[in-house]
């Protein structure tokens, strides 16, 4: 392995452990909202409160369980990255929270779901495009697109009202801002991952 090689990976690791903290601290904003949050959110939620454990916690046991699942599917969407990503996710969820004490409501509330749920779709982009493993649920998804030929939008679409589901029937909270994020994330995650590729992987990296 080469230093420029070595420089690029720890580059890209970088990156990819910021993007994680950024999209478990956003969860954690859109929580804190009072609006809700995206369906895998609702589904840490109802988890949290069905087996007594932190929403951190809940969104780590979660995507070490999806690897299984995203193995299966397409091993080539997984990496150290996918293994790494959790833990950062739930630091930035569980500090949020902390630092977030009680729900938000109103107009408030609505900014933060609105920055929240952007900086989700930014952090899951900034994951992805690092290319040195997915999150457990973008592997499983990004794997099916692969095998399936289907584009992302309505395979995330499908996989999260699947996720809001089960999440609501754990005791997950369900608001208009869960639809609005399902759509929205379909959409958005997309985008930023062309202009990150574009921009930051092409150019730095």
């Amino acid at each position: 392995m080469n230093k420029v090689y070595l420089a690029q990976y720890i580059k890209r690791f970088c990156f990819l452990i910021l993007g994680a903290f950024i999209t478990g601290a956003a969860i954690g904003v859109c929580n804190r909202s009072g609006w809700g949050a995206d369906s895998i959110t609702v589904f840490y939620d109802g988890l949290a409160k069905t087996a007594n454990i932190s929403v951190g916690e809940a969104s780590k046991w979660t995507a070490l369980t999806m690897v299984g699942a995203a193995a299966l599917i397409d091993w080539r969407q997984l990496g150290l990255g996918t293994i790494i990503a959790p833990f950062f996710t739930q630091y930035g969820i569980d500090l949020s929270m902390w630092l977030l004490q009680g729900a938000a409501g109103g107009m408030i509330g609505f900014l933060y779901f609105a920055v929240g749920i952007t900086f989700i779709a930014l952090g899951i982009a900034l994951m992805v495009s690092m290319n040195l493993g997915k999150s457990s649920y973008d592997a499983l998804l990004l794997g099916l697109v692969n095998r399936c030929g289907f584009s992302y939008a309505p395979i995330r679409w499908v996989f999260d009202t699947g996720l809001l589901a089960v999440g609501f029937l754990l005791g997950g909270k369900v608001t208009v801002g869960t639809f609005i994020a399902i759509y929205y994330l379909g959409k958005a995650i997309p985008f930023f991952r062309y202009h990150i590729e574009l921009k930051v992987t092409a150019r730095v990296i």
